[in-house]
């Protein structure tokens, strides 16, 4: 799958999001005392939405912008 310039900055932005909803997860956990409940009740739901919405923004994408170059 070749992805165009807009949709590699999307996915870079989602990647960068979900590490600061990890990142942010496990401390307000740790903060809390109950790392399990605490952690999964805030992860799992962000990342869901950061992923979902991502990957509509990037299929949205799909005609516009340049392509990368094919590595095959």
């Amino acid at each position: 799958m070749n992805l165009n310039r807009r949709q590699w900055a999307v996915l870079i932005t989602m990647d960068t999001l979900l590490l600061l909803e990890l990142i942010l997860a496990m401390y307000l956990g740790s903060i809390y005392g109950d790392l399990s409940s605490t952690f999964l009740s805030i992860f799992v739901p962000a990342a869901a939405l950061t992923v979902l919405t991502c990957r509509k923004i990037i299929k949205s994408l799909a005609g516009t912008g340049t392509s990368t170059p094919d590595k095959r």
